[in-house]
């Protein structure tokens, strides 16, 4: 039940997933993304949006979710991207 937002909310032509994973912490959130049941694109949304940049365990997903907006400039890909945020991802879920 994903749904898109345009990125013309977030200042960016890209679409992304918005659906907010199941409720709970963070490592729940992050466990759902690396069993691929929650986009990397979506767990670094929320991630920005829930704690912005001031949460240890989540200021490099922030990080991320800013770089998405920039894919279109160059400096990575959507699948770089999304090959980091899953990275990141793993690593609380495996209580790092």
């Amino acid at each position: 039940m994903d749904r898109a937002l345009s990125g013309g909310e977030r200042g960016s032509a890209e679409t992304h997933s918005t659906t907010p994973p199941p409720t709970g912490s963070t490592v729940p959130r992050s466990a759902v993304c690396s069993r691929g049941e929650l986009s990397p694109r979506a767990l670094a949304f929320w991630a920005h949006r829930s704690h912005g940049h001031e949460l240890p365990l989540t200021a490099r997903l922030a990080e991320l979710d800013d770089a998405y907006d920039l894919t279109e400039y160059g400096d990575s890909t959507l699948a770089e991207l999304d090959t980091e945020v899953t990275a990141e991802a793993r690593r609380p879920a495996a209580g790092s």
